[in-house]
């Protein structure tokens, strides 16, 4: 086993199961997410009726839960059907290669269905892109609705004013702000409520048409700044192509980040150290 760095760390999530099973006695779940969110009202969306049907309830890293049986906890050390590559080489690699969410993972637990296991997914959540100072939620690495605030209040996340519109808003199970620095108005601490708009936390007030107009506007040089340093996104650009045992840059991964690739990715790309 490999784990150089902390996104390396995030291969292994699906062996959580394993490795802490002598924490998760009497569990009937266990499941992980990221620390860069804010919740809203979890039973309203993780009912009881989703428990007792599914043994997988979401699939992507921000937030997925497992039934904590055998069978799922060692789900993670099958094959790959259909692939010409097995965790073993995953677990081998520095690099990270986002086993857990990943077409990778979506095989393996394709498997996992086919054996009678059940998944549940649904797009309760506010997965807010990075590249763009305004929250523009992405729905499997395509754009959705832009959301021009979220109000939390008494244990609930409403996004407020979707797609510009004055009171067509939404109630969120949670709200990523993955790689975003929020900044926090003084004096938040014991507010019963509170807004976050793009990039702070603010006190809760209605927002007027000026603010709804601004906080959708796209933010040009925030953009160029993002997508200059976006080697991060890297991963979501590539084609892995696994059964030639290769990783194959798609074109325009180029045109957004520059000539060279990151340093630490260029093992990525010399398929015969990573999987030789």
């Amino acid at each position: 086993f490999v784990c150089d760095t902390p996104y390396k760390a995030c291969d292994y999530i699906l062996l959580h199961g394993l490795m802490f099973q002598d924490y998760l006695k009497g569990y009937d779940f266990w499941g992980t997410c990221d620390p860069d969110e804010i919740w809203g009202d979890m039973n309203k969306f993780i009912t009881d009726d989703v428990l007792d049907r599914y043994s997988r309830i979401y699939r992507l890293g921000h937030l997925q839960l497992f039934r904590n049986t055998p069978e799922v906890n060692t789900f993670a050390l099958h094959e790959l059907p259909g692939w010409n590559i097995s965790y073993k080489h995953i677990f081998r690699t520095r690099v990270h290669i986002a086993y857990e969410e990943t077409i990778l993972a979506e095989n393996l637990f394709g498997k996992f269905t086919d054996a009678g296991g059940r998944q549940y997914d649904s797009p309760d959540f506010a997965d807010i892109t990075p590249l763009h100072k305004q929250f523009i939620c992405a729905r499997f690495m395509r754009d959705a609705e832009t959301v021009s605030a979220f109000r939390w209040k008494d244990g609930k996340l409403f996004g407020l004013a979707l797609n510009g519109e004055a009171g067509n808003d939404r109630e969120y199970l949670y709200a990523h702000f993955q790689k975003r620095a929020m900044n926090f108005q003084p004096g938040l601490e014991n507010d019963d409520s509170f807004l976050a708009v793009p990039n702070e936390f603010v006190k809760d007030h209605e927002l007027s048409q000026e603010e709804i107009t601004k906080y959708i506007t796209p933010d040009p040089v925030y953009e160029r700044e993002r997508k200059r340093g976006a080697a991060y996104f890297f991963r979501k650009l590539l084609d892995f192509d696994m059964m030639g045992r290769y990783v194959k840059l798609m074109p325009y991964f180029y045109a957004m980040i520059g000539k060279r690739l990151p340093s630490q990715w260029t093992e990525a790309v010399n398929h015969r150290r990573i999987y030789n």
